[in-house]
């Protein structure tokens, strides 16, 4: 699926709230890397791990924005052998991994560790948590940004459900749950919650879908061309 997102800007398959609405998708992506930088508060020599890392591209640009030692997991060996290719990243640092399941990496090992609407798919967010708390220095900070309701939603809103629904098909994010549910996991797996901010996406979700909908015009009318063997 994440070769299908090439089609736009959203390969990395997140969709970021909106930082500056006057500014496009991309644009905003690289905004969230640098706030992303900020937050984790990582320099050089620190190491920070990458959860659902993708293709690396996050990775990589919090590498060179901080200098850190950038380390990834991802479960589709398709997106890592693709992060193997880019010589900003070492292949040993990144593997295919479950974070649904016990990490092969040290107690105390990472400075920080980040991601970026991969967490949807966490079978049980508690125990996810915590094994992000057992590699992580004492002090050490986790950042997440995912998917969450909000006190607003209204299942039973055709027009929130749309939103929903256009989320989905850009991101192909998993579950869906309350920030309550989020806000609980971290507290219990150990974490204590520095802050925790919703922000809406409404404006670029309506951007990319635009994007979208103009590709899926294009591809619905060559669908249609029939071979003529009187023509060219």
């Amino acid at each position: 699926m994440h070769l299908l997102c090439t089609l736009g800007p959203v390969e990395k398959m997140y969709m970021r709230s909106a930082i500056d609405v006057q500014e496009s998708v991309l644009e905003n992506q690289k905004l969230l890397k640098r706030q992303l930088a900020k937050d984790i508060a990582v320099g050089e020599g620190d190491a920070v791990l990458d959860f659902g890392c993708g293709c690396g591209a996050i990775a990589g640009h919090i590498a060179t924005l901080t200098g850190c030692t950038v380390y990834g997991i991802n479960i589709d060996k398709s997106q890592i052998e693709k992060a193997w290719k880019d010589p900003n990243l070492s292949e040993l640092h990144f593997t295919v991994g479950d974070f649904n399941k016990p990490l092969d990496f040290g107690e105390n090992m990472f400075d920080a560790v980040h991601n970026v609407q991969a967490l949807t798919y966490a079978t049980n967010l508690e125990s996810t948590f915590k094994e992000a708390f057992r590699v992580l220095k004492p002090g050490g900070i986790l950042s997440s940004n995912d998917v969450a309701a909000l006190d607003n939603y209204d299942r039973e809103n055709d027009r929130h459900k749309l939103l929903i629904q256009h989320t989905r098909e850009l991101t192909a994010f998993g579950g869906f749950w309350h920030y309550k549910y989020w806000e609980d996991a971290f507290k219990n797996a150990g974490f204590e919650v520095i802050l925790f901010e919703g922000k809406s996406a409404v404006q670029m979700i309506r951007k990319e879908n635009a994007l979208y909908e103009k590709f899926e015009e294009i591809f619905s009318t060559l669908t249609k061309i029939q071979h003529d063997p009187g023509g060219l």
